[in-house]
């Protein structure tokens, strides 16, 4: 895991008989990193973010440079220079015309064998990601109408379900709301300190709700009413849960869409 994997590069960087095996931990660890740059959860981030500082520190990260060229697939997409000494982000843009749909192949090289740790980060949209294969916990979500008069309620409600019964730890959800619809501070203020969830916060269009144990129980449900604020017909970003220390066991329920109708003045 990255934390396992940091903790043998704290645990080994300073010693000089460990420095091959340091160095190969090293490269183990950036293969974790993701596209936006983080490790995962933020404690898996945090121990590998110490491990990076101690790598640099004992001089584990060398960095080649020259020039590197990337290929998608076998074919060449684009190449970047790397000057000496180099300890910032290198970008290199513009290379999106050659990804196709399903699997990529990128390869960064170099002509006379330097070696460059890097990230691929893809941005899309999508209505409903796929699931995880492992997923944890499954969701679905519903309005009690999909079609509201402005300035009336909707209830959105939630129903969470673990998995695999061995899935009770820590988690966390976000549930999408249409742009046409609003979720009242009073509302939220209800439910944050309802024994329903652990905390309870407004993030752009998502409602992200945390429990510090998910608990022995199979299923849980959450609601909340929301008011219809903009006529017009509105999709909520996909809602989806994962366990807090593994989000890439995620798991989306299909977005809610609602029509909120203009009142009559």
């Amino acid at each position: 895991t990255v934390e396992t994997t940091a903790f043998a590069i704290l645990a080994l960087a300073s010693d000089p008989a460990h420095r091959a095996v340091a160095a190969r931990a090293f490269d183990a660890l950036l293969s974790f990193r993701k596209g936006d740059g983080s490790f995962g959860a933020t404690q898996a981030t945090v121990m590998a973010l110490k491990a990076i500082v101690a790598a640099r520190e004992h001089g584990l990260d060398a960095r080649g440079s020259g020039r590197f060229e990337i290929r998608i697939d076998g074919a060449f997409a684009g190449s970047i220079d790397v000057a000496p000494g180099e300890s910032a982000p290198v970008v290199l843009d513009g290379f999106a015309q050659a990804l196709r749909a399903g699997s990529n192949a990128v390869l960064v090289r170099s002509a006379d064998g330097a070696s460059l740790p890097f990230t691929v980060a893809v941005e899309g949209r999508i209505d409903q990601p796929d699931d995880a294969g492992n997923a944890a916990f499954s969701i679905a979500t519903a309005l009690s109408h999909a079609t509201v008069d402005e300035g009336e309620l909707t209830r959105l409600s939630a129903r969470l379900t673990k998995v695999d019964p061995a899935d009770g730890g820590m988690c966390v959800a976000a549930i999408g709301i249409p742009a046409g619809l609003e979720l009242q501070a009073r509302e939220l203020e209800r439910l944050a300190t309802s024994n329903a969830v652990d905390f309870a916060e407004l993030r752009g269009r998502d409602l992200v709700v945390y429990w510090r144990s998910f608990g022995a129980k199979p299923e849980r449900t959450l609601h909340v009413d929301l008011v219809a604020r903009i006529p017009g017909t509105t999709t909520g970003p996909a809602s989806r849960i994962a366990p807090y220390y593994e989000p890439e066991r995620r798991t989306f329920a299909a977005p809610v869409r609602v029509e909120v109708r203009e009142a009559q003045r």
